[in-house]
């Protein structure tokens, strides 16, 4: 059986609203392709920026079909 793999289209430091006003920086990661595609959301507690094993992992999930937040 062979995984489909997919480009992937990365935005960074996108802004999501929650329900108490606060708002979130996330990094989306979209396989290039058409859809629907099914989405995982993962949350740190910890900054970002210096996580690239957390990179590493979301590319590689959103090249096997998953929209991740």
């Amino acid at each position: 059986m062979t995984e489909n793999v997919y480009a992937v289209r990365c935005e960074q430091n996108v802004m999501l609203p929650m329900q108490d006003g606060v708002r979130l920086a996330a990094n989306l990661y979209f396989p290039q392709g058409t859809g629907p595609f099914p989405a995982i959301v993962e949350y740190t507690p910890y900054h970002k920026r210096n996580l690239e094993e957390l990179r590493w992992r979301h590319q590689y999930v959103a090249e096997r079909g998953y929209v991740v937040v």
